[in-house]
């Protein structure tokens, strides 16, 4: 048994020629593909900086909160891939008074 491990860096269609000498062997090398769909990328959210919870629906409950007093909730992207994930926020409706403030760390 020999096992692989795969790690791309794109998205899409990937074959990987590998060749398999057997040590001892006059016999040419084994020959195989390795063929591969990567997707990506690969995100999950949490409410702590470093705790990415994969099972965690992204909300956040602002309870009673009084009026006329900034109040703020934090919401933690995080990208569990080598490909880059570009993302928007955005608050539903042009007169809003709430908003984002997007920052990475």
């Amino acid at each position: 048994e020999i096992l692989f491990n795969l790690a791309t860096e794109r998205m899409g269609g990937i074959h990987l020629p590998v060749r398999i000498r057997i040590v001892g062997s006059k016999a040419s090398p084994l020959e195989l593909v390795i063929a591969a769909n990567s997707k990506g990328p690969v995100l999950t959210f949490s409410d702590e900086p470093n705790n990415p919870k994969p099972d965690w629906t992204p909300e956040l409950d602002f309870g009673k909160t009084p009026v006329l007093v900034n109040t703020s909730r934090k919401l933690f992207v995080h990208n569990n891939s080598f490909i880059p994930a570009e993302f928007k926020t955005f608050i539903s409706g042009k007169e809003s008074s709430f908003g984002v403030d997007v920052r990475e760390t």
